[in-house]
């Protein structure tokens, strides 16, 4: 090999200065193109963007989705897709191969205090199975009297698909704060206690502009709590799973960073603390997702906050103006409350863990190119409504098909958010939380 080369090198020797420079001018042109080819091809590959609708396991309308599993089979019930559907379903058995029960409606009666006539925009049902067995649906609905308004309702069911008959009266109606939508469920098992979380719907009475609330200062939106059941006080509950009892209490206001609003809470825990206190080390944790932003523009996102059970309870300077008789008497992050009469006394600040503590508040999914493992990029379009399965395994989430909505390419009734699943990854002794993937779903044959 080394005789070869040093003859090329010594035939390019031979040449004719000018002709030496020449060549070698050629040889250095062709590997700069073959470079920069190279470099163009890598980048090509790796930021190509994948549309949404090949990672979409619904492809249909299928917005403000929860997800639940019921013996070995997964459920999603999302808002419904047009106004004569109250309550759309999904199944599956497999995460990535899902099945729409088109023109099934799990509701099909309304609530009498619902409007009766016309859209009752019911919105962004949650279906929790209770310990008898037995269903429990917690859903928005247009207040009769005055559309404006919603008003949180609840619906049960012998079947996890339903139908669903709705209770007679509301669980919540706070028409001085907009209303109430996005109820969602939370058992806390260091309590053996239930609480419906939900938000208030700032929205309804807002300051103008972006959904409604977008000016400056706008109307506060932030997220409650009700008590729904409580093991030590079932003379009082009932454990029913939907009467509330005592005031409701705060977890979460809005600020300015938000924009218009916060909405979709979804709180749950992880871990094996009982108790009101956790030990030393331990990882247990409550974990706080919701969305920011607007949801008719891409500032729409997923956000979380993380309490772990050992954690000095951070309680926000901005608490004082919102609730003057708060006062943080736990001394860990518990969530809820424990004394039947003091609701509004005992709830968790995770307003203060936003504003105070490093590291535990952040960003899940956003607009832009998501990176799956990969390097496989995939468009995300104003991902909202996440829903986490009981075992925080897996999220749901809508997000938009394409931009065509935005850029007004479609009729503006004609907007398509889909259903996407992705699978959760935690880390930093349980507190940390982020989307490991997206669940590509499975062709059909």
């Amino acid at each position: 090999m080394a005789p070869n080369l040093w003859r090329h090198i010594s035939t390019f020797a031979s040449w004719p200065r000018a002709a030496f420079v020449g060549g070698i001018g050629v040889i250095l042109l062709l590997l700069t193109a073959l470079s920069i080819t190279a470099a163009i091809g890598y980048t090509e590959s790796n930021n190509r963007a994948i549309s949404p609708s090949e990672y979409a396991v619904i492809k249909s309308n299928f917005a403000d989705p929860c997800l639940l599993s019921v013996d070995e089979m997964f459920y999603a019930f999302a808002t419904r897709s047009d106004p004569s559907l109250h309550v759309q379903v999904a199944s599956a058995k497999d995460i990535s191969d899902w099945t729409l029960h088109e023109g099934y409606d799990a509701m099909p009666t309304l609530p009498r205090w619902a409007v009766q006539e016309g859209d009752a925009a019911v919105w962004a049902p949650e279906v929790v199975q209770r310990p008898d067995g037995s269903f429990v649906l917690y859903f928005s609905a247009a207040w009769h009297a005055n559309s404006r308004f919603h008003c949180v309702g609840t619906a049960t069911s012998p079947n996890v698909t339903g139908p669903y008959v709705p209770a007679e009266e509301p669980l919540t109606c706070p028409f001085d704060q907009g209303g109430a939508i996005d109820p969602t469920f939370i058992y806390d098992q260091r309590k053996n206690m239930s609480f419906v979380v939900y938000k208030n719907d700032g929205n309804a009475i807002g300051s103008g502009g972006a959904c409604s609330n977008g000016n400056w200062p706008n109307t506060p939106t932030s997220f409650q709590f009700n008590v729904v059941d409580n093991d030590d006080y079932t003379t009082r509950i009932g454990n029913d799973t939907w009467t509330p009892v005592g005031n409701s209490s705060w977890v979460l206001f809005s600020d300015r960073s938000d924009g218009p609003n916060v909405e979709s809470p979804q709180i749950f825990y992880r871990g094996n603390a009982k108790g009101r206190y956790a030990a030393a080390g331990d990882d247990s944790a409550y974990h706080l997702i919701y969305n920011a932003g607007c949801y008719a523009d891409e500032s729409y996102r997923i956000e979380h906050i993380v309490c772990r059970a050992t954690q000095l309870n951070a309680v926000s300077t901005h608490w004082n103006a919102h609730d003057p008789t708060y006062i943080p008497f736990f001394r860990d992050c518990s969530f809820g409350a424990m004394k039947p009469d003091s609701y509004k006394s005992w709830g968790q600040s995770f307003l203060g863990l936003k504003d105070k503590i490093d590291n535990h508040y952040d960003l899940l999914l956003k607009t832009g190119t998501y990176r799956q493992p990969d390097g496989v990029g995939v468009e995300i379009f104003a991902p909202g409504g996440p829903a986490v399965i009981q075992d925080g395994s897996y999220m749901a989430f809508h997000a938009d098909i394409s931009r065509d909505w935005y850029e007004g390419r479609v009729c503006p009734g004609c907007r398509v958010r889909a259903l996407f699943i992705a699978e959760l990854e935690y880390g930093n002794r349980g507190t940390g939380l982020k989307v490991k993937r997206l669940v590509k779903p499975k062709r059909k044959a």
